[in-house]
């Protein structure tokens, strides 16, 4: 029998941004939406769903995943589901018990968005701070 499931399913767990990248839209397609969090019940069966059907779920869009208020809770319940399931991020949001629950975590792959440049880091993500993302993909990796 022919799945017609996709193979990858984007769950937008946050709509929000923490950074205002000029080359973005996420502050303009998002601002109206009523609901910037995806409901966590939601996110479960969601994950059950692509678990069932043996697809990746990727935990980003438009908006930062580690906004979320109850994200430590989602990524444990990637953990519990046992779906196939990445994360991209901007980087800024790691704190010491974010990076500990992420090398915990289950997660198939961790993608971070960065500039190739300092310069370009900092007029692309003016909000951002460069060396603090560095630390924390140090802490990560060691």
């Amino acid at each position: 029998m022919l799945d017609l499931f996709p193979k990858v399913v984007i769950l937008e767990t946050s709509s929000r941004c923490n950074l205002r990248c000029p080359y973005c839209s996420v502050h303009q397609v998002t601002k109206s939406r009523k609901q910037p969090f995806m409901d966590s019940e939601l996110f479960h069966r969601l994950l059950k769903e692509c678990n069932t059907h043996d697809a990746v779920a990727w935990l980003n869009y438009m908006g930062e995943a580690m906004l979320h208020p109850q994200f430590l809770d989602l990524l444990n319940l990637v953990e519990k589901v046992g779906t196939h399931c990445e994360l991209e991020s901007n980087g800024t949001l790691w704190t010491s018990e974010i990076i500990n629950c992420l090398v915990q975590s289950k997660l198939q792959r961790i993608i971070v968005t960065l500039e190739p440049t300092p310069e370009l880091f900092l007029s692309h993500r003016p909000k951002g701070d460069l060396q603090q993302v560095v630390q924390s993909l140090k802490k990560f990796i060691d």
